[in-house]
């Protein structure tokens, strides 16, 4: 009789796919579980994920789930080719405003013509948010900021006389306007504290104008000017010293942001 090994006491051989000691429906039963943990994992994030409204996507149902995850689901809304109408009652004008914010936040929304009315009775005037300066205003501001620190423009004292020495600073200020052609100015004028408050308000616009007519007479056009006094506010200097006076009576330049 021939001895057959592989039928020996511990020497049996394992079923094709058990190689390991288990047997092939605990690996298929482990390969589905882990399967489904992976499933369960990404449908748990979904809820996360911002509204998007990627190729093929529906520009209303992204309005529609954003306003609802932000507490609007009361109010309607239509979508028509990325222009948003928003309709129905919120409680305060602050919730109006907020739920236009979320509609214009959508990707693929063009415009948001908001025509929710609140319960709190008529909405105040809105005041648009200021504009902000580009790179582009703030390098020239900078410039004008030198200049007119490191070569002051210096008038007569209690006066709006411009004193000739300060024709220079002015050149210079008119050409760096040329240099920045699209650029809009405000020249702003400022006193020290001595003397009546209204009276220092006054002499500071009517310095601030002067320098403004003077810009105008090197050939900066008058539509890109303007000019405004502060008095003796915003002081740079300390006004218990004749030198920290010298310095707070001055004209400064601000670049309108357009």
């Amino acid at each position: 009789m021939q001895w057959d090994a592989r039928l020996a006491p511990g020497g049996m051989s394992s079923p094709r796919g058990a190689r390991s000691g288990m047997p092939r429906w605990v690996w298929v039963a482990l390969a589905l579980l882990f399967l489904l943990l992976v499933m369960w994992f990404l449908a748990s994030r979904g809820g996360d994920d911002p509204v998007s409204t990627s190729a093929g996507g529906d520009v209303a149902e992204a309005v529609r789930i954003a306003e609802n995850r932000a507490g609007y689901s009361a109010i309607d809304l239509e979508v028509t080719d990325g222009r948003v109408v928003l309709t129905g009652e919120l409680p305060t004008v602050e919730d109006r405003y907020a739920a236009e914010k979320v509609a214009k936040s959508v990707s693929g929304v063009l415009s948001v013509d908001n025509q929710i009315i609140t319960i709190e009775g008529p909405e105040p005037t809105i005041v648009e948010p200021p504009k902000e300066q580009t790179a582009e205003d703030r390098e020239l501001e900078t410039r004008l900021l030198r200049e007119s620190l490191s070569n002051p423009i210096v008038f007569g004292s209690n006066s709006a006389d411009l004193d000739p020495v300060s024709a220079a600073t002015i050149d210079t200020v008119a050409g760096l306007l040329e240099q920045y052609p699209a650029a809009r100015i405000e020249v702003q004028g400022y006193t020290d504290s001595d003397g009546d408050d209204d009276a220092n308000l006054a002499l500071s616009s009517q310095r601030a104008e002067v320098v403004l007519q003077q810009l105008v007479a090197r050939g900066i056009t008058a539509d890109r000017l303007e000019f405004q006094g502060f008095g003796e506010a915003n002081p740079v200097a300390s006004n218990d010293s004749k030198e920290g006076k010298a310095q707070n009576r001055r004209i400064e330049f601000a670049v309108i942001p357009q």
